[in-house]
């Protein structure tokens, strides 16, 4: 909207095959939405691709289950009163943990992989 406001089409601030590498980062799960709108701002019209932006500002996704599960380890011991809630059925601390995770990963670790690491850890038994 602002670009037509100014009178630039889409084109002069990005090609639209630059454009479609972003969306499909985005949908793919590489990035998150958040992060794709901070990339389209900072290449709109730089020429650079969005995957190098991606690499440049670091920031990709963090998919990696033992990371996550490293990161959960510590929030466990960091929170053992809400460990032992959410080990006795107390479901609502999974987004709990799952904060927990996201803030050891500044933001980066994939929420729903997180969620799933959570609720498994819950499932199989103690939490340590």
């Amino acid at each position: 909207h602002e670009a037509r406001a100014r009178g630039e089409s889409m084109d002069d601030g990005m090609p639209p095959d630059r454009f479609a590498e972003l969306v499909a980062l985005v949908e793919s799960g590489v990035i998150s939405g958040t992060a794709g709108k901070r990339i389209l701002g900072e290449i709109w019209g730089s020429g650079e691709s969005p995957r190098s932006a991606v690499t440049r500002l670091g920031l990709e996704r963090i998919a990696d289950p033992v990371r996550l599960r490293t990161w959960l380890d510590e929030a466990i011991r960091e929170h053992p009163v809400q460990a032992r809630q959410l080990e006795a059925g107390k479901t609502a601390l999974v987004g709990f943990f799952v904060g927990r995770i996201l803030e050891r990963s500044g933001g980066r670790a994939d929420p729903a992989l997180a969620s799933r690491l959570v609720r498994d850890v819950v499932a199989g038994g103690p939490l340590r």
